[in-house]
């Protein structure tokens, strides 16, 4: 009786787990997907296409440039504000790039280049084992393959996010910021890529990865509160990071936190619309391409051989 019981309790709670999947399922549309599309664009028609792959090359490329130009302010303009241009440029101390990695633009960045570089050893393994074996099946999911999932889609949500706060809320131009390459590369151009690499890449947009998100932006927030106690200062002095983030007015801090947390959820929601209407356009893509082949072949056959 004492071994029957949790038993019972235990396959009751599976079979309530499985009715859950299968209420929900709709809403995450992923269960129909298989390893390959991880490798593969929405778009293209066959197992390979060496356009995705210079694609896939071309945006890691861009990322990592991207991210060397942000650690070492190659491009960024040193003296905000027209009045100031006469001013000589400042000398950074050491400490001044040690406070990169302090800023959650830079987190989101660093995210956009680390699934860029994953998708493209992906993709670039794939493309190498099918020109060599073409009749190899796809390998089985592997952890990478959920890790870049995961990341592609924090990436997604973050850089939306932190392109829409900046422009919105934290942008003062002619005071503390600039228009310059830098700032348009890891507060525009981020957000530009991943939405464009939303619509391009064959794999799901899972939308109950919200709280990877979410995970990101508790850690970063309990990250800028001890910073702050122990007396840290943003690159030019000030006691926080980000005016916005000012744990000085904790009232206003946790109220900013909680309109991210919002924002993050609606932006999670339009991505995963984009990812539906983003399948269904390619189904109709595939459906007409599937056509024009037959109807050409059809008229081969009727035709006669073809020379090239």
């Amino acid at each position: 009786m004492r071994i029957r019981k949790p038993l019972q309790v235990l396959l009751q709670f599976k079979m309530l787990k499985e009715k859950w999947k299968r209420a929900w399922a709709w809403i995450n549309q992923v269960e129909d997907y298989s390893p390959d599309v991880f490798v593969k664009s929405q778009w293209q028609l066959g197992e390979t296409s060496t356009i995705y792959l210079i694609y896939r090359w071309m945006l890691a490329g861009t990322f990592v440039c991207g991210l060397f130009a942000s650690v070492l302010d190659l491009g960024r303009d040193p003296v905000p504000g027209a009045a100031a241009r006469a001013a000589p440029a400042p000398s950074h101390d050491i400490q001044h790039y040690f406070k990169w990695p302090i800023y959650l633009t830079n987190w989101g960045y660093t995210a956009c280049t680390v699934q860029a570089i994953m998708a493209t050893a992906h993709v670039t393994k794939h493309y190498a084992r099918m020109r060599i074996n073409p009749g190899a099946g796809m390998e089985k999911m592997k952890t990478s393959y959920k890790l870049y999932w995961v990341i592609h889609s924090v990436a997604v949500i973050c850089s939306v996010v932190i392109t829409t706060i900046y422009w919105s809320a934290v942008y003062r131009p002619g005071k503390t910021d600039s228009i310059d390459v830098v700032n348009l590369t890891v507060h525009v151009f981020n957000s530009v890529l991943m939405v464009l690499d939303l619509w391009v890449v064959a794999h799901p947009f899972k939308l109950f990865h919200f709280y990877w998100a979410f995970i990101l932006g508790a850690v970063y927030s309990v990250f800028s509160y001890i910073y702050f106690l122990a007396g840290g200062t943003n690159r030019r002095g000030n006691p926080f990071i980000y005016l916005i983030l000012n744990w000085r007015r904790p009232v206003n801090a946790l109220l900013a936190i909680s309109c991210t947390v919002l924002f993050e959820a609606l932006v999670t929601v339009i991505a995963w619309m984009m990812f539906i209407v983003r399948r269904r356009l390619a189904n109709l893509f595939h459906r007409k391409m599937a056509a024009r082949r037959m109807a050409n072949s059809g008229q081969a056959t009727d035709q006669g051989p073809r020379i090239v």
